[in-house]
């Protein structure tokens, strides 16, 4: 599936999807689900925008682009469960408006990478490496 720019693009109908990918500068949400979703892949392109409620995220290959916003929204928890490394770029964005990292738990089954100037308001948990560049912003563990 392909996010293309300038369209409300709402996932909710199904909760499985291979690769999803959401396209520089465009918009996705993913409506709340009581049994969560499980993707694949899923890419957010430069300048784009992810928007999730509480429940679980379960992704095999995360990959976010330089500029990526990940938002929380509503009430409870927000869970990625990550399997392969999870590697966030330089001014990335995750939970920066909601401010509350109570909201986002990260999962990584592998290794975590936060790059300079990235601000993200959530808990981190990884069973790899973990690794913070200078002027990276953390709010949470």
């Amino acid at each position: 599936m392909i996010v293309l720019p300038n369209k409300k693009n709402t996932l909710a109908k199904k909760s499985a999807y291979g690769r999803v990918t959401v396209l520089p500068h465009a918009k996705l949400l993913f409506s709340p689900r009581a049994e969560g979703y499980k993707i694949d892949e899923l890419t957010l392109g430069h300048k784009s925008k992810l928007t999730i409620a509480a429940g679980e995220y379960w992704i095999t290959d995360f990959k976010l682009h330089e500029g990526s916003e990940i938002e929380v929204v509503g009430d409870g928890t927000a869970v990625l469960y990550i399997t392969n490394d999870l590697h966030v770029p330089k001014h990335v964005k995750i939970n920066s408006k909601n401010k509350n990292p109570g909201a986002l738990l990260v999962y990584s089954f592998n290794n975590l990478a936060l790059e300079s100037h990235s601000q993200i308001h959530a808990f981190f948990y990884t069973l790899g490496e973990a690794s913070l560049k200078k002027k990276a912003k953390v709010h949470g563990a």
